[in-house]
């Protein structure tokens, strides 16, 4: 992406790897030209967006599939039903973003700021979240992934595959009542024991526990 003339204040969007246009709009920030191009439901798949402020910008729902948002500032960004499937966020700055039902298929997080960033439903299937804001416990025999974050409230959610609770407690629970799934429920047991055992050695402050 580039700013081609600071006179008339114009803004593209370039393509990472062809450098194709894939928007442009002449306004006052790049950051207000990207959620142009997200309420216009421009194809962003493979966008530049590399060090980019987007802070605050609204962006849910849009199409960044492949993006490099690489060490961008996406503090407090809505980004509520986002496709962001093999996007780089590697370093981005994720505090405090609204990620609830974004699809992170394979997504490269490694290092990515995401304190208090709601996760809620979002797909994290094959992300790398190394070094990132979350505490992954990995997959069990059935495949589903074990992880837990903590949001602005303080409270620890925990996730196990589809499943999302609000508590440690919770979440035990659903395993040891009637548990009927393709899970064993010993090992699912360990894994959130694993996460929660890290949560309090991080003193998150995770509340109904």
């Amino acid at each position: 992406m580039t700013k081609t003339s600071e006179v008339s204040s114009l803004y593209v969007i370039e393509h990472r790897v062809t450098g194709e246009v894939l928007f442009s709009l002449e306004c006052r920030s790049l950051k207000l030209c990207v959620e142009a191009a997200v309420e216009n439901g421009a194809d962003l798949r493979g966008a530049n967006l590399r060090n980019v402020c987007l802070s605050d910008a609204y962006l849910g729902n849009a199409d960044l599939c492949d993006a490099d948002l690489r060490n961008a500032n996406l503090r407090g960004a809505d980004l509520r039903g986002a496709d962001l499937r093999d996007a780089d966020l590697c370093d981005a700055y994720l505090r405090n973003a609204f990620l609830s039902d974004a699809d992170l298929r394979d997504a490269d997080l490694r290092n990515a700021n995401l304190r208090n960033a709601n996760l809620r439903n979002a797909n994290l299937r094959g992300a790398d979240l190394c070094g990132a804001y979350v505490i992954d416990a990995g997959q069990d025999f059935s495949g589903h992934r074990f992880w837990c974050w903590r949001q602005k409230d303080g409270k620890v959610v925990y996730r196990a595959g589809c499943h999302e609770w609000d508590s440690y407690t919770d979440a035990k629970a659903h395993y040891l009542h009637k548990y009927e799934s393709d899970g064993v429920p010993a090992e699912c047991l360990a894994r959130l024991e694993l996460l929660h055992g890290e949560a309090k050695r991080r003193r998150w402050q995770g509340k109904g526990e």
